[in-house]
């Protein structure tokens, strides 16, 4: 049978209190049985707006057109909709982009309301009524957008007599019985001793790590710790003296729109106290760092024992009378005293032992070199695909044109030039699978090339390297001393950090499906401060 995939969508959390989902699953169930397919996966994504595109940056679709990039779908599927407006409601440029990625990739889309079935096949009629079925889709949700904007305008102008929405900072609540905001005292004594503690010259990493001591309440319920980053947020609200400011959006930018409206919170402080805690002219809340180039192991890195972020953090040591900056990797968590379970590992040590050995292991074993020949078949039929739908947008673009000629509409032609910055876009997504190929090959090359991999675990090319992890690392896991390496097809090694205190630090690497044995990596250069 074939191979089938739904996927369906409500743009608010208040729509899944109704039968939306389960409307659009019991009809593609039907069609689905109707046409003898096989439903092997329901896609869902409730409270993503498809006007701005959130279901294509955080949804099930864009997991969806991320499975297709990666030749995970396959050719001649379906993905099954009610309709067109459940794939995109975007500007028409962004919507047809997102059904020609679809229908080019060999995955017919079909729409349940009205029987329509698009392929790469379909005839320039099917898909220029698709076409302007996106951009009636697209007229609604703008209306609406421009009539949810006039709305809160119009609540903006009222702003100083009632509030403009229930939200507000962590250390306040919205009353519904009183209809205000009510101060939260725990809390506002938090915001009150870092601001105590910002006056007398206190840095947001030292406020951090006290409050975590103390395990005092964030602002946030969904916060176990403290951040540097949460202090200054903290230490950056005008809130605290009652101000407001209202914004809006610009493009993709958050502005102000308007003056800001005093006396709109309740005020935990004055406007004194408030400007008494910031920095000097000229200075921020901010810690001094020092410039390096960007970690290969942050992207893929999490403490074992909170599950928080690793960070590079750059240390200051001073040896024989000279100062200079000594990366490490730590847990975020720990940095504010948060995380008590973390080591700091010395990390230039631990980036060349870790990207050596996984390139030597590359070289060696050929399962994961058939990977990256399978990633590279891949890659390249992905790019042949782009290319020859490229090729056959402009020609049936070229032949619709010369087809119809002079007795079009206005409208419609408007909707012909739309299609052709299609073209163009389809072009741009053509070099995109082309960089794609390029990575593939350079992973697949350095599988087979043992110079090109003396080269990797040198880190010669950091911008090679980076791609090159990212195409055979999972995760790096940190507990301890102990640090677990997971690659691709289930393959794993551990680092361990040895020595303690002023002792010069070395790792042991081991290798269970190599050997029992262990290799000794040791560097001179890097000691524990």
């Amino acid at each position: 049978m074939t191979r089938a995939y739904s996927y369906t969508r409500i743009s608010t959390l208040e729509q899944s209190k109704g039968r939306g989902i389960e409307r659009q699953l019991a009809a593609t169930r039907d069609f689905c049985q109707k046409h003898n397919l096989n439903l092997i996966e329901e896609m869902s994504d409730v409270g993503l707006s498809a006007f701005h595109q959130a279901h294509l940056r955080s949804g099930a679709l864009g997991a969806f057109l991320e499975a297709i990039r990666a030749g995970k779908v396959t050719p001649g599927s379906y993905l099954i909709i009610e309709n067109l407006d459940r794939l995109s409601r975007a500007a028409l440029p962004d919507a047809i982009m997102t059904l020609l990625e679809i229908i080019r990739a060999g995955v017919l889309l079909a729409t349940i309301s009205d029987g329509a079935i698009y392929s790469a096949a379909s005839p320039e009629t099917q898909i220029i009524i698709g076409i302007m079925t996106l951009a009636r889709g697209h007229g609604e949700s703008a209306r609406k957008s421009e009539l949810s904007k006039a709305t809160w305008r119009i609540k903006r102008a009222k702003a100083e007599e009632r509030p403009i929405t229930s939200v507000c900072p962590g250390w306040m609540r919205w009353s519904k019985e009183n209809g205000q905001f009510e101060i939260i005292e725990e809390r506002a004594a938090v915001v009150r001793d870092i601001f105590n503690w910002a006056k007398e010259g206190k840095g947001k990493n030292w406020i951090a790590r006290r409050l975590n001591e103390q395990e005092r309440p964030t602002l946030k319920d969904s916060s176990k710790f403290w951040q540097p980053s949460s202090v200054y947020l903290v230490l950056t609200k005008k809130a605290v003296f009652g101000e407001f400011q209202p914004h809006t959006k610009v493009g993709n930018v958050r502005t102000p729109d308007g003056p800001p409206i005093q006396n709109y919170y309740p005020a935990i402080m004055s406007k004194a106290e408030f400007y008494a805690s910031q920095p000097p002219r000229g200075k921020k809340f901010k810690s001094a760092s020092g410039s390096s180039p960007a970690s290969l192991l942050t992207p893929f890195s999490k403490c074992g024992a909170c599950n928080g972020p690793m960070r590079k953090l750059n240390k200051q040591r001073t040896v024989k009378g000279k100062t200079f900056l000594s990366p490490y990797i730590v847990c975020r968590n720990s940095m504010s005293g948060g995380c008590k379970g973390s080591k700091c590992w010395p990390h230039r040590l631990l980036e060349r032992a870790i990207v050596g050995a996984v390139a030597v292991y590359c070289a060696k074993h050929l399962s994961l070199s058939d990977a990256a020949e399978r990633s590279k078949r891949s890659a390249e039929a992905r790019h042949e695909a782009a290319k020859a739908a490229r090729e056959d947008a402009e020609k049936r673009l070229d032949a619709a044109m010369a087809a119809i000629g002079a007795s079009v509409s206005e409208a419609l032609r408007r909707r012909l030039e739309a299609l052709g910055k299609a073209v163009d876009e389809a072009m741009e997504a053509e070099q995109k699978a082309e960089k794609d190929l390029m990575d593939a090959l350079v992973v697949a090359d350095l599988t087979d090339a043992p110079a090109a991999m003396v080269k990797m675990a040198k880190i010669e090319d950091r911008e090679a390297a980076l791609r090159f992890m990212r195409r055979v690392v999972r995760s790096i896991s940190f507990v301890g001393d102990v640090a677990k390496i997971s690659l691709i097809d289930d393959v794993f090694f551990k680092v361990v950090l040895t020595g303690s205190g002023s002792k010069r630090r070395g790792i042991y690497m081991t290798f269970p499906e190599i050997s029992a044995n262990r290799s000794k990596i040791i560097d001179e250069g890097e000691a524990t401060p």
